[in-house]
């Protein structure tokens, strides 16, 4: 299957996003979409995976800049310094019938091209499944690493996972997690498991 992830930009990519956040997080999960209002950032990207052949909208992630925003951090337990740039992948959804094929990697490493890296941004982070975390393909592949305490989300239990831009193993791993997507057709790690970012 071959698919394009391209930025959010017209009117109907903000559709295509808005469809998928009610099929997964809406029929499928019970979430009613008044409690998926993005805040207002400094900086904000939006990323919408769509099928090539069809250009039928598959999965879509958020990232948010969160620099300075203290009630955040504060709620998150997210002990970043007062000057660091800090940004955040959120609402990540995948059809059903398109998870375990590397979309939420892909998606991410998108992100992290487009916005993380060119930003400068000091620490990218999560919501995750706590039960999953440390075992996820985000701390194996990406290098993120789960915070000490899990927290409440409107996904239930979750685990904050965290990457500092700035060390050199983390960007070593985006480098590996980029050759592993391109030389695999049938990844060894369960993909699925990324699915789980969700909050």
């Amino acid at each position: 299957m071959s698919f394009i992830v391209s930025p959010v930009i017209t009117e109907d990519d903000e559709e295509a996003v808005m469809y998928l956040k009610h099929q997964v997080f809406s029929i499928e999960m019970g979430i009613p979409m008044s409690k998926l209002k993005l805040p207002e950032t400094p900086t904000a990207l939006g990323l919408l995976a769509r099928e090539e052949s069809s250009g039928n909208p598959i999965a879509a992630l958020t990232l948010l800049e969160t620099s300075g925003d203290k009630s955040v951090h504060r709620k998150y337990s997210l002990a970043f310094r007062p000057d660091a740039r800090s940004v955040r992948y959120t609402q990540l959804c995948v059809l059903r019938a398109f998870r375990g094929r590397g979309l939420s990697i892909r998606l991410i490493l998108e992100g992290h091209r487009l916005l993380v890296e060119p930003g400068e941004f000091d620490y990218s982070w999560l919501l995750f499944n706590a039960q999953l975390a440390s075992t996820s393909l985000l701390c194996q592949l990406l290098k993120f690493s789960p915070g000490a305490v899990s927290v409440g989300s409107e996904m239930g239990r979750s685990r904050v996972l965290i990457r500092n831009e700035r060390l050199q193993d983390c960007k070593d791993a985006i480098r590996r997690a980029e050759s592993f997507l391109v030389d695999s057709n049938e990844p060894s790690y369960p993909l699925k498991q990324a699915y789980s970012l969700i909050g």
